[in-house]
């Protein structure tokens, strides 16, 4: 009988990579993944079970091993009107299974090989029961594989829509808004990451590994509290780029971590003496990911506790005339719209949220304002030709309109200011920065 519980999947899927790395460490097999990021993290179903399955397919995978990598897949096999089917897949580089062994693979009683099993031990009852079970869950089991050309399982499995949080941990205030750039080169692990930083309500950054990324620091004014770098065996450019960035910047950013779907035996040598702090292993769950990061700033918060309680009553004093302000912030990316809210409520000022250009001159014909925010580039309506159609409104000739962009190259400043706008800020933004900005231009109107 299979249980029907709320479960994370990465959790799952993180404790397994953990439990076969150890032996495949010992043979120096290199381990990845790769998750679509279509796959929902959290699901019903049985996690026991579905770690059974993967983990008698990954012994056995690392077992016929004895060199090169293995790999698992998960990816999105059909929508069904009350869950989802996925697709699990584990590839290995090892000897291999000629088409008459696999006839037998999933009967009981039964070895691939004779010689095969003196040499490295038999599959045992292990895939009959994994076929069972992803019976059992509504999927089929299967393998294709050549003589001396390695092994790909994979099974299906239908699991249901979760409605529970993806996380319960309060978030430590410290680490609210906290500023990260995310350099990812996998497309599918760049958008599960960057979900699960922006869940923790930080501010992302995403640049791709082909753009100069100490320019782009530059333009921001290096401001990022946290760097994640994506490493690949092929690639070995992020560990002198972490070094780099950490010589340039040592002032700003204050940690520099790696992640990686490739749990590679040679990458902890390699980082003896570099600045990294921490390599992350994709794929990792909310919670643990939470953890990691609160012990890599844990430091940094016990400094700077005390400085930061003796700065409130003096900020709250300096920005006393922000308070009951009325801004329309105009965004359609609804995490930044909670982010800037938040940070903006903070200080006892009204916000208005408009989701594109074309929404927003409507609420201005509706009502003054007395600040909007504006970001460039939204669906039906852009910042730009919003900006001109409230410049048309007669009370709204004068209001301030600060531009807010992810984009600082040059030339954004001379099109915002001949689109009517009156400044720009460039995201991720400090929020004592947004603060005076707002307060220099409420003064002045």
């Amino acid at each position: 009988m299979l249980e029907q519980v709320d479960f994370d999947l990465y959790e799952v899927l993180s404790q397994m990579s953990k439990l076969i790395s150890v032996r495949a460490y010992e043979k120096g097999l290199k381990l990845h993944f790769s998750i679509h990021h279509e796959v929902p993290q959290m699901l019903i179903g049985d996690p026991f079970r579905l770690n059974q399955i993967l983990l008698n397919l990954s012994n056995n995978a690392v077992k016929f091993t004895d060199r090169g990598e293995i790999s698992f897949e998960v990816t999105v096999h059909k929508r069904c009107e009350r869950g989802i089917m996925l697709q699990f897949t584990v590839s290995d580089t090892g000897i291999g299974i000629t088409e008459e062994q696999q006839d037998r693979l999933f009967h009981e009683f039964s070895q691939a090989d004779m010689s095969t099993t003196r040499k490295y031990g038999g599959t045992g009852l292990g895939l009959v029961i994994s076929k069972n079970l992803v019976e059992l869950m509504g999927g089929t089991i299967g393998v294709v594989s050549q003589a001396g050309q390695g092994s790909c399982f994979s099974f299906t499995a239908k699991f249901g829509y979760s409605s529970g949080a993806l996380y319960s941990m309060h978030i430590a205030k410290a680490l609210k808004y906290l500023k990260v750039l995310l350099v990812c080169e996998d497309a599918d692990m760049q958008l599960v990451l960057k979900g699960q930083l922006e869940q923790f309500q930080f501010i992302v950054t995403v640049v791709e590994p082909g753009a100069d990324i100490i320019e782009h620091i530059y333009h921001v004014g290096g401001r990022y509290d946290l760097v994640i770098l994506d490493w690949k065996p092929a690639n070995e450019a992020a560990i002198p780029l972490a070094e780099r960035i950490k010589h340039e910047f040592a002032s700003s950013i204050q940690v520099i971590v790696l992640i990686t779907a490739y749990h590679d035996p040679e990458l902890h040598r390699s980082l003896e003496s570099s600045v990294i702090e921490k390599v992350l292993y994709y794929p990792i769950s909310h919670s643990n990911l939470y953890n990691e990061l609160m012990g890599l700033f844990q430091e940094h918060f016990l400094t700077s506790q005390a400085a930061a309680a003796g700065e409130e009553d003096a900020e709250a004093e300096r920005y006393a005339s922000l308070s009951h302000a009325r801004v329309l912030l105009v965004e359609d990316n609804e995490i930044n719209q909670l982010v800037v809210r938040e940070i903006l409520h903070g200080k006892n000022i009204h916000v208005e949220v408009a989701e594109n250009g074309a929404e927003a001159v409507e609420k201005v014909k509706q009502q003054p304002f007395d600040v909007i925010l504006m970001d460039l580039q939204m669906p039906v309506m852009d910042g730009y030709e919003a900006a001109r159609r409230i410049r048309d409104i007669p009370y709204a000739k004068h209001t301030p309109i600060i531009a807010m962009t992810a984009d600082a190259m040059k030339g954004v400043d001379k099109q915002v200011i001949e689109a009517g706008m009156d400044f720009y800020v460039t995201k991720p933004f400090d929020p004592m920065q947004v603060f005076s900005i707002l307060q220099r231009f409420i003064q002045r109107k």
